[in-house]
């Protein structure tokens, strides 16, 4: 393990050389096209142009690994420690979030002992924060897939949500993944995404979905419109999509949470459980938010189009 780990760093270096190689090729090449361009009017102002560009983008990535750098790298437990390597490990992670700008802010007291419990207790505080992320991020999913009515768009949107999201749950923890780590959220990402779903999930959409949607569109302006049974079930195929997406979503951000918050190596059956129930916790209250915008735009999307069609064939007119 430690071999192909080695090995695969040892890949990553290569790839990323190549890659700063060619990106240095490409900016020159644009530098100087660029200078030759201004350079028929104006030597110096090209001069002073370039300079300014180039210390633009110098700064711009300087900031940036600034930024990245100085977020701790997130602990990893052995697969199997010793109770030296364990204890090892408490105390790492005791003292990291003693550092933990949220917990400082929110003026966490500490107990003073070093103990798994009170690493819990802390994280406690921070899985707030997280979970308004998460929430934030579920909500902005549900109301862009089920309106958007687009498999494709709605994919990319999804990936592009997920890929945003899991940055700012790590800086939350005040953690930085190691790129190992990242590339396998990131996997597991797309993976959520693009397989097919999960018996689970369908379980979850049977039992706590489906009655929901019920619910709301029954007690809804929708019902009361006669023959609006059409555009009810447009109604309702949107709010399924959206509820199923933003499912995943949840179960995303709550996965990446529980790899940076870990205290033992739980199993991945495991993970995929408990997150797909903590997510649908969670999906209930973004269905009965985002659901009412959905079925009010809807219900004045017909009021208009009545109105419209009325005022055509309207013979007094």
């Amino acid at each position: 393990m430690n071999q192909w780990k080695k090995n695969f760093r040892n890949i990553l270096v290569l790839i990323s050389l190549s890659l700063i190689i060619i990106f240095i090729v490409f900016v020159f090449n644009q530098f100087a096209e660029l200078y030759r361009n201004v350079a028929g009017f104006s030597e110096n102002f090209a001069a002073v142009l370039i300079a300014v560009i180039a210390f633009i983008i110098a700064g711009t990535i300087t900031l940036s690994l600034v930024s990245f750098f100085r977020y701790p790298k997130v602990l990893e437990l052995p697969e199997n420690p010793k109770d030296e390597e364990y204890k090892k490990y408490v105390v790492d992670v005791y003292d990291r979030l003693q550092r933990n700008r949220i917990l400082n802010q929110e003026g966490f007291k500490w107990s003073g002992e070093i103990s798994t419990e009170e690493i819990m207790r802390a994280y406690d505080v921070l899985e707030e924060y997280s979970d308004s992320v998460i929430a934030q991020n579920g909500n902005a999913v549900f109301l862009t897939t089920a309106i958007s009515q687009n498999a494709v768009l709605a994919r990319v949107v999804i990936l592009a949500t997920l890929m945003k999201m899991i940055w700012p749950i790590t800086r939350i923890y005040e953690g930085r993944p190691s790129i190992a780590r990242m590339i396998f959220l990131y996997t597991r990402v797309a993976g959520v995404i693009f397989i097919a779903r999960s018996i689970e999930d369908f379980d979850i959409i049977e039992e706590q979905i489906e009655p929901l949607v019920a619910s709301i569109i029954g007690g809804s302006v929708l019902s009361l419109i006669p023959g609006s049974v059409q555009i009810t079930n447009l109604v309702v195929n949107s709010l399924m999509e959206g509820s199923v997406n933003a499912l995943l979503t949840l179960r995303v951000g709550i996965v990446t949470r529980k790899y940076l918050t870990a205290m033992t190596n739980p199993s991945r059956k495991f993970l995929r459980r408990t997150s797909s129930l903590q997510a649908a916790g969670m999906l209930g209250g973004i269905i009965r938010t985002n659901s009412v915008t959905i079925i009010k735009s809807f219900a004045g999307a017909v009021k208009n189009a009545t109105v419209t069609k009325a005022t055509k064939y309207n013979p007094f007119k």
